[in-house]
């Protein structure tokens, strides 16, 4: 499950920097004309907003897709309409409660972006931009998780975010009793 979350995580995050560089395409250069010698494919194409918004409507479905896909049976980590999951610790019998990390349009604030209207491109810009630094840190947190439910030595792991000023409150819960105990 974590691996397929953080595999859909990359792809998420990947696709968010896309956007970006698209939306930004529209808010530079949103007028229909060719002029702004944009190429694909060897071939002039011209930009404008609308053709943006379509593509970005692609990119937000595949996000979605991408989020689906992660799911095992219910439970999916990256899904703003999920509760907290249990998952097992294997390395030592426990288990561990973990929040959702929303990576889905509904989470990252990306539903109904609109570049056709007044401001649109400003504003799904905006939104992108922070929906990229939220998915930064929540892919983060999911790829720290895998560590830590697959890592073989947890007392190391420890030891390093002690010694570096992080202190316990960064492990995850249960990671002294598992060591300790």
């Amino acid at each position: 499950m974590l691996r397929d979350a953080v595999n859909a995580a990359t792809g998420i995050v990947e696709a968010l920097v896309h956007l970006k560089s698209a939306v930004g395409v529209a808010s530079n250069t949103a007028l229909v004309r060719t002029e702004t010698n944009l190429l694909t494919g060897g071939k002039e194409t011209r930009v404008s907003a609308l053709n943006i918004q379509a593509q970005a409507r692609i990119l937000l479905q595949r996000i979605d897709k991408l989020v689906a896909a992660s799911a095992i049976g219910n439970a999916n980590l990256l899904s703003s309409r999920s509760s907290a999951l249990r998952l097992q610790t294997t390395q030592f019998g426990g288990s561990i409660s973990v929040a959702p990390q929303p990576l889905d349009t509904a989470g990252l604030n990306l539903e109904d972006l609109n570049l056709i209207r007044n401001g649109g491109t400003d504003d799904a810009l905006s939104r992108i931009e922070r929906a990229l630094i939220n998915a930064e840190q929540r892919y983060d947190r999911i790829e720290n998780l895998q560590r830590v439910v697959t890592n073989v030595s947890v007392t190391a792991q420890f030891a390093s975010r002690v010694g570096s000023g992080f202190g316990s409150s960064s492990l995850p819960r249960g990671s002294i009793v598992d060591v300790l105990g």
